[in-house]
């Protein structure tokens, strides 16, 4: 299946590629500022929607307590790309979700962003983070081309703590060394974090998973009182290498269990 909403007039897919502005203009935006459900989400991509692709729309308000714009569960091969996240079709205009993306179950070999202009995704301000990796199963996922913690202006858009982080023995790739593989981070943004949360700590269940938050021998990772605001020009992670913090996981999701029921 594919959703492409830059075949809607007016919209104009990126055309810059890293390390310029992600400077595509969308015509769809796709807003949680109406929903009641504090695990209401955007969309869900699942069990049977193997190779799915998303373009070109722009996903912002979904900041109930366990909200996502996009998750991913248990479904493979697929791609989001020319996408926005946290901030409006303008690309201008910044309206935080709690988390954008969560990749979960068994997930393999799915793709956010590209080396292609056009592919270049552009995720702005959360509340939590931008994309989550949960679990041992989630295989192969390839991060590329993408800005994390702008607006298409380059300008600062980002109110969340960290832009990856991976839970278990999730594996795949940040960035790259091919033309356009880069990402770019920015505004205290962490480019990546691996959470100290054994995979026999959660839990799947029939009917959808609980997610727990991340801990460590040390008890409970908690966040900041202070959120991190620096303006810095940003930086660049072309490689999977990215230095990582400590930083909080995401609080628990229940949307989920209805999407597999």
């Amino acid at each position: 299946m594919t959703i492409d909403g830059t075949t809607q007039p007016g919209a104009t897919p990126g055309g810059a590629s890293f390390p310029a502005n992600v400077d595509s203009s969308l015509a769809i935006q796709i807003s949680g500022s109406a929903l009641l459900g504090a695990d209401d989400d955007g969309l869900s991509i699942v069990t049977g929607a193997d190779g799915t692709e998303i373009r070109g729309l722009s996903f912002t308000d979904f900041t109930g307590s366990s909200s996502e714009a996009i998750v991913i569960w248990a479904s493979s091969n697929n791609l989001l790309a020319g996408n926005h996240f946290g901030v409006d079709a303008t690309g201008l205009v910044a309206a935080a979700n709690r988390l954008h993306l969560y990749v979960g179950s068994t997930s393999t070999g799915n793709r956010i962003g590209g080396t292609a202009a056009a592919d270049r995704n552009l995720f702005s301000a959360s509340t939590s983070a931008a994309i989550m990796l949960d679990g041992d199963g989630v295989i192969g996922t390839i991060v590329q081309g993408n800005d994390f913690g702008l607006l298409g202006d380059g300008s600062a858009g980002s109110t969340g703590w960290y832009a990856i982080a991976a839970n278990g023995t999730s594996t795949g790739a940040i960035g790259g060394t091919a033309a356009g593989a880069g990402n770019r981070f920015a505004n205290g943004l962490a480019a990546s974090r691996r959470l100290a949360t054994p995979p026999s700590r959660r839990s799947a269940t029939r009917s959808g998973p609980t997610r727990s938050p991340a801990s460590t021998s040390r008890g409970t990772v908690r966040r900041p009182t202070t959120p991190r605001t620096s303006t810095q020009a940003p930086t660049t992670c072309s490689t999977s290498r990215c230095r990582p913090v400590r930083m909080p996981a995401p609080r628990p999701s229940r949307s989920l269990r209805r999407a597999r029921r």
